[in-house]
């Protein structure tokens, strides 16, 4: 099978064509060294590599290069374009090596023959072969998704994603989500994806996604267990995601009332302490009784039209990712005298805010929540509520506060820029991110 699938006969070979031009330009004629190839790239012309680099389509031409490039010869920035290469290789020669892995378990028509032939030909595990020859039979089973990895658009852990996250999801509702995430999934993280996935699973098929949700509530459980220091995990799986964001932000509370108090522990410290002591009953980690604490207030976003049952479009809970629309309702249902916030929008696009209470929050913070509900780097996912509202062109040097200039970042990201990061605005609302090293990387600023 072509690493082109999909390609007509006239893209084939223009994409051979490009492939023969730049591997003509890349490959170096002279022997650059005793143990190297004659052809091996040298990469030291003065010019670089090739800006299209992590584009060639051949993975045998991209493996002469990436495979013989001398590093300590390329500039810093093309370090990074080598990176983009390298991790492009690997994905293809992961698809390679998975269909490899099918047509075992074609040969055998048996997946646990299969797996043992592959667990004692690479001495893997038994649970690690089973894994790799029924992700071999997902991906023959997904034809869009073994595409992405075969051209090396997305590497194994997003192909993984993308699999699980249509498990157990009805064929058709499969192929309409896999249509529309597979173009996202070149530029998403794992964890995006993840999310992304799951909003569409719940938009195409509301009510096989409630069936799922319900099934894995029955699974619901804690589990005990030991790591090797001697040290324990408790773990509560399968949970009500309303309830479980609520308590989460309940301990997190706790925590930081303790912290400000002059509490020596680290954060992660104090919230392990107050876990525990809440089960437990006591109240050492406390630093005084529970009264007073919030019942965890949790955020929810959700449409008007779920609220009020006309519709079963998902919601969304800031920081943890999309739900049923029955979990939205139940979870505004429980949110009594707190403060309610607003948002208009025109095509997706905030117009307006505001809030229901008397005391309503800066109208400008409402707007840039609004607009960007997660920090704005390339891939984070930190609720805008947990982040800093940072000037990107600074006060100090006269930028203004005004909301084109302003922007939620968290606390990791934000530190970056006095480390020589930079950004600016881009078009339809976008920010365009600029390493030390002059790479450029566009962020939405808008959860997937």
């Amino acid at each position: 099978m072509s690493q082109t699938i999909g390609l007509t006969a006239e893209e084939l070979l223009e994409e051979d064509e490009r492939a023969d031009r730049i591997t003509a330009r890349c490959l170096a004629e002279p022997d650059p060294g005793p143990a190297a190839p004659p052809w091996a790239y040298e990469g030291a012309r003065g010019d670089g590599l090739p800006p299209d680099l992590a584009d060639l389509p051949w993975a045998v031409a991209l493996a002469m290069i990436v495979l013989t490039v001398d590093r300590s010869r390329i500039s810093a920035y093309d370090l990074v374009h080598l990176l983009r290469a390298e991790d492009r290789l690997v994905s293809m020669i992961q698809s390679r090596r998975l269909r490899t892995v099918g047509e075992i378990a074609r040969v055998y028509g048996d997946e646990e023959s299969a797996a043992a032939e592959v667990a004692a030909a690479l001495h893997l595990t038994r649970a690690a072969s089973r894994s790799e020859v029924e992700l071999a039979g997902d991906l023959g089973r997904h034809r869009p998704v073994a595409a992405l990895l075969e051209r090396g658009d997305i590497d194994l852990r997003r192909t993984r994603v993308l699999i699980d996250g249509v498990r157990g999801v009805g064929a058709d509702a499969t192929d309409r989500v896999l249509e529309r995430v597979c173009a996202e999934a070149p530029r998403l993280t794992t964890g995006q994806l993840r999310s992304r996935l799951s909003c569409l699973c719940l938009e195409v098929d509301p009510e096989s996604a409630q069936g799922r949700y319900r099934a894995g509530l029955d699974q619901r459980r804690i589990v005990l267990s030991a790591n090797p220091d001697t040290t324990a995990n408790l773990l509560g799986l399968d949970l009500p995601p309303d309830l479980a964001v609520a308590a989460a932000k309940r301990i997190n509370w706790l925590a930081r009332k303790a912290r400000r108090k002059g509490d020596p522990r680290t954060l992660d410290q104090i919230k392990a302490d107050v876990f525990l002591d809440l089960l437990t009953g006591r109240s050492e980690a406390l630093s005084g009784p529970v009264k007073g604490a919030p019942a965890g207030q949790v955020d929810i976003v959700a449409d008007v039209r779920t609220l009020t049952g006309e519709s079963e479009e998902p919601g969304h809970l800031p920081g943890f990712g999309p739900v049923l629309a029955e979990i939205a309702r139940k979870t505004v249902a429980r949110q009594t005298g707190c403060r309610w916030e607003y948002i208009v929008t025109d095509g997706g696009r905030p117009v307006a805010t505001g809030t229901i209470r008397r005391r309503p929050t800066a109208a400008m913070r409402r707007r840039i929540r609004a607009q960007h509900p997660t920090c704005v780097w390339p891939g984070c996912r930190m609720p805008a509520r947990q982040a800093d509202i940072d000037h990107r062109r600074r006060w100090s040097e006269g930028g203004p506060t005004t909301l084109w200039n302003l922007a939620p970042l968290c606390e990791a990201h934000h530190t970056l820029l006095d480390k020589g990061w930079r950004y600016e605005p881009g078009p339809e609302g976008d920010f365009v991110f600029v390493s030390p090293l002059g790479n450029r990387y566009v962020s939405s600023g808008r959860s997937p």
